[in-house]
């Protein structure tokens, strides 16, 4: 299987091992600190953590105040962990996708 792209307005990779190419995305973008956002169910599970340890040589976050879609309080809380980290950079997660935004 295959890693594809998808580029709008950021790019986006998804499918088998694409998770395996956060770190290296993230660092050659400069950032050190992403925040991983992800769902309460997704958090549950231990993909996350796994994820999580890719990331080596960044300090990493994980918001996982999500449920289905976002309500404008999920969206603030998410805001506020941003802040509080003092992050540089969001990472979508879910089942092998990752939606990398820096800056």
């Amino acid at each position: 299987m295959a890693v594809h792209t998808f580029a709008f307005p950021t790019t986006i990779h998804f499918g088998p091992g694409a998770r395996k190419l956060a770190a290296t995305h993230l660092k050659e973008a400069g950032c050190k600190r992403p925040l991983v956002v992800t769902d309460r169910g997704i958090a549950a599970l231990p993909m996350l953590g796994e994820f999580v340890a890719t990331l080596t040589g960044l300090e990493a976050g994980v918001y996982s105040g999500v449920e289905g879609n976002p309500v404008a309080a999920q969206v603030r809380a998410g805001v506020d962990a941003y802040r509080t980290r003092r992050a540089d950079a969001v990472v979508g997660f879910g089942d092998e996708l990752y939606v990398p935004f820096s800056r």
